[in-house]
């Protein structure tokens, strides 16, 4: 197996191309929210031409974006090089969790409704071995939230600069609404934190994968999970990536267009079976230079 520091020099460097991938936009309902919400999803090229049933990544969004955020060249690409769908679901600031309070159950939309309605209209797989779920910032909390929560739904989890700590900044999230604007007592930060949830890992559960910038202001909390996963013996990918400049090594898409190729290669060598967890096997690249 090619080492995590050759595939992350081949996949940083590689050209992208405007892939033929074909997108539908839709509406989805959500009742427990009364409502329908947009979804786009990302189809390989070779989909109608294949009676096969393929994996299927969900991609979440982070804070303030929406269901067309990721949808791009590097996601259109990924599907025709990989050969699995990506669905982008819209989040709004839901940080996809459920909140009863405002009638925000996003939580229950994408595995009630959502996963459903996605397999029954496409030809993608419904086990847990084909199903991934990533994001980016506040997705990638969500799908660390979600995954872990619900792993006997996903196999695969993934996260670029996850904002994994909800106690930090608690002013500015922006949804006091969701998680009170204090740190003591506020309904839930400590505890929905990701460091917090994922106690309920056990080792081989999860394939995981964490990549986060070294000037991203989600460094520590990131460090902080892996440090608590290494600890419990809690097999999983840690990648650290300095950029040519310190922009590059920010909370920006000019960092996640890039890492998006790695956990997209990583997950597609998941869903083959080439990559198998053991105890211990945590892989760091610290600070990796990203070349210009």
């Amino acid at each position: 197996m090619m080492r995590l520091s050759a595939i992350i020099a081949i996949l940083m460097f590689a050209p992208l191309t405007l892939a033929a991938a074909r997108l539908d936009v839709l509406d989805v309902m959500a009742p427990s929210m009364n409502r329908t919400l947009k979804c786009s999803v990302l189809l390989p090229d070779a989909y109608d031409k294949s009676g096969k049933e393929i994996p299927v990544v969900y991609l979440l969004h982070g804070s303030n974006g929406t269901h067309m955020t990721l949808v791009s060249s590097v996601t259109s690409n990924a599907v025709d090089r990989y050969g699995f769908a990506i669905v982008c679901p819209w989040g709004g600031h839901s940080w996809w969790m459920d909140a009863p309070k405002t009638n925000s159950y996003f939580e229950t939309w994408l595995v009630k409704d959502l996963l459903p309605f996605v397999e029954t209209r496409y030809r993608v797989r419904k086990d847990r071995a084909g199903r991934g779920i990533a994001g980016t910032s506040m997705g990638g909390f969500g799908a660390h939230y979600i995954g872990i929560r619900h792993k006997d739904l996903f196999s695969a989890v993934g996260s670029i600069f996850g904002a994994f700590d909800l106690t930090k900044s608690p002013d500015n999230w922006g949804r006091p609404d969701l998680f009170g604007r204090s740190v003591d007592g506020d309904g839930g930060r400590t505890e929905r934190s990701i460091l917090n949830v994922s106690k309920s890992l056990n080792n081989g559960e999860l394939m995981l994968i964490e990549i986060v910038g070294t000037s991203d202001f989600t460094l520590a909390e990131n460090r902080a999970l892996h440090e608590s996963l290494t600890k419990r013996g809690i097999a999983h990918s840690y990648v650290e990536i300095r950029g040519p400049n310190d922009v590059a090594s920010k909370h920006t898409y000019e960092f996640a267009w890039p890492a998006f190729d790695l956990i997209f290669h990583v997950f597609d060598s998941h869903f083959r079976g080439s990559l198998k967890s053991k105890a211990g096997g945590c892989g760091i690249i610290h600070a990796y230079e990203r070349g210009q």
